[in-house]
């Protein structure tokens, strides 16, 4: 009889874990990360991206023409491997009675099926990874850009003020010749603990202090306030994502085709493996059974020029 129960459970913990995975990438990965991260396929054991700049900007004619040299940068990404593993005794699966096994079951399915919505956020916060010029996504001196360099990092917290830096700052950003890129947010993305203040930046209108020095310029002797036409932010889509859990906020340009902040090379999609036969390795000598979430996916920097924001790591 013990045979035939644990036959039993061990089926329908089976087609739970598939059912729950299946159902969910049927939509395809799930997951937000996928607004702002261009997903390419890869093959063997690395990708090698290539970016080329310096386009060269219109100029008057006077003399002779003056050509301009393409730059071409390239950027290695190695095959990176992830996984999630759950574990569950034969005895355990055998003396269930109550489906709470079964549960367990589908929450892990659930969770790991979002394991490239947890890569891609974990990489974004930590902001470690460097892109094809050698900096990171968001930092203080990206080169070639406006002429100099550029800065899309901030330590400041997510603000009206901050708001209005970060969409001047983008639409201030120009190629290596000055000319400008046309770059202006299109999402605000945060976490949580700011979602007030996102919503009232994304908001049509805005409570704003007045003094006797006017709107924009009330820093003391505040005498009203008024709600007033938010001009900067009645276009932003915003993006409140649990997996930011501090301060940390960012402004993507997300409106032009091709270019994302982030890449993310898809070497293996994410793969459900089980180790549940009676003559496994595992179950021979530990008596556990096995299911795990494999995918082979790594994360780059891509397009920083439509991005800016706040992390704290």
């Amino acid at each position: 009889m013990a045979g035939i129960t644990l036959e039993s459970n061990l089926a329908v913990a089976n087609a739970t874990v598939n059912e729950t995975i299946g159902r969910i990438f049927s939509q395809g990965l799930p997951g937000s990360f996928q607004e702002w991260t261009q997903t390419i396929p890869c093959e063997g054991n690395s990708l090698e991206l290539v970016v080329v700049d310096g386009v060269p900007r219109v100029r008057e004619w006077l003399g002779s023409k003056q050509s301009k040299s393409l730059r071409a940068y390239k950027k290695s990404v190695s095959r990176r491997r992830w996984e999630a593993t759950l574990s569950l005794s034969r005895a355990t699966l055998d003396g269930d009675k109550s489906g709470a096994v079964g549960q367990r079951i589908a929450d892990f399915g659930a969770r790991v099926s979002r394991m490239p919505d947890d890569i891609m956020y974990s990489a974004l916060l930590a902001n470690a990874i460097t892109g094809y010029d050698g900096q990171a996504l968001l930092a203080n001196s990206h080169p070639n850009v406006n002429g100099t360099t550029y800065d899309n990092l901030t330590t400041s917290g997510l603000s009206h003020a901050e708001w209005k830096t970060a969409v001047n700052t983008m639409e201030e950003c120009t190629d290596e010749s000055g000319e400008p890129l046309g770059m202006y947010p299109t999402h605000l993305i945060c976490g949580p603990d700011s979602r007030r203040v996102a919503m009232e930046i994304a908001g049509p209108t805005r409570l704003v202090a007045v003094s006797n020095a006017g709107v924009e310029n009330a820093t003391s002797s505040v005498v009203a306030a008024g709600q007033y036409e938010n001009y900067l932010g009645q276009s932003i889509n915003v993006i409140i994502s649990p997996r930011i859990r501090g301060a940390e906020w960012f402004a993507m340009d997300l409106g032009k085709p091709g270019l994302r902040p982030y890449f993310l090379a898809e070497f293996r999609k994410p793969e459900l493996i089980s180790m549940t036969d009676m003559n496994s390795h595992q179950r021979f000598f530990l008596d556990e059974y096995l299911w795990s979430m494999e995918a082979d996916l790594s994360p780059v920097p891509a397009a920083y020029q439509c991005s800016y924001g706040s992390v704290t790591a």
